[in-house]
């Protein structure tokens, strides 16, 4: 795309579409000369493992305190019954759930199958891809969690804090902690936005609960929950949902008596 139209689009956009773009096209290779940030395993149940080379057939173990590379992308695995956490600083980690698959750099992270947690107190932009779709997301003092559908695309959970995702199709979108919001097609665009029980994923989520460190703020998140509670006029005992193909999104919920 030539530079003068990129340029266009951006001055008629606001600013998170900008970073938006520079997240999802700029050269891994300069963002990684702008800061290179070191990432280690804090937290391991399981077994777990990483291939830093694609001509790598056999993936490395790791354990805690093991190095993570991050300049370049590396492939992570959480293998069955297991979860992985790696952090470049307390307030800055990111939770693999059981049976993950994901590709990460400092700047990226694509989910080929399983889920997430990403938790971080400054302002982090990172590009989330999937088989088939792909957006940025920005992070505020927010943890965030993804998990890959079965139509190739994502769904996004904000558990706490403030954060946006944006698609080059559908441009920017505001969450508030409790949403769910489906990420599919190739051009990826949005699919609808879906209230969560946030006080039930808290107690529930490995994720939030399977680690040896509990969330930071935690105490936080659940007053947040009730809050958001309080304003649903519907509440339920269960909420799980997933998108099967383009065309569906499968809900289930057991409504609280």
């Amino acid at each position: 795309m030539p530079w003068k139209m990129v340029e266009r689009q951006i001055q008629r956009t606001w600013r998170f579409r900008y970073l938006l773009i520079l997240v999802l096209f700029l050269p891994s290779q300069l963002r990684a000369e702008k800061s290179v940030t070191k990432w280690r395993v804090t937290d391991l149940t399981g077994q777990a493992f990483f291939k830093d080379r694609p001509d790598r057939t056999t993936p490395t173990p790791l354990a805690v305190g093991s190095p993570i590379p991050s300049q370049n992308p590396v492939l992570l695995i959480a293998a069955k019954d297991s979860l992985l956490e790696i952090a470049t600083a307390p307030s800055d980690f990111l939770r693999l759930g059981r049976s993950t698959v994901a590709e990460f750099s400092t700047n990226k992270i694509r989910l080929h199958q399983g889920s997430f947690l990403r938790y971080c107190e400054t302002e982090t932009i990172f590009a989330l891809s999937s088989k088939h779709s792909d957006a940025g997301i920005r992070l505020h003092r927010s943890a965030l969690m993804a998990e890959a559908t079965g139509n190739g695309g994502l769904k996004i959970v904000l558990v706490s804090g403030a954060a946006q995702a944006g698609t080059d199709a559908d441009g920017a979108k505001t969450l508030h902690p409790g949403q769910l919001l489906f990420v599919r097609g190739n051009p990826a665009h949005f699919g609808d936005l879906y209230d969560l029980d946030l006080p039930l994923l808290l107690r529930t989520s490995r994720l939030v609960n399977g680690f040896a460190r509990p969330l930071p703020n935690l105490s936080r998140m659940r007053t947040s929950a009730l809050i958001q509670g309080l304003n649903l006029k519907k509440r339920y005992e269960a909420l799980v949902g997933d998108a099967p193909d383009d065309e569906k999104v499968q809900m289930w919920a057991i409504k609280e008596k």
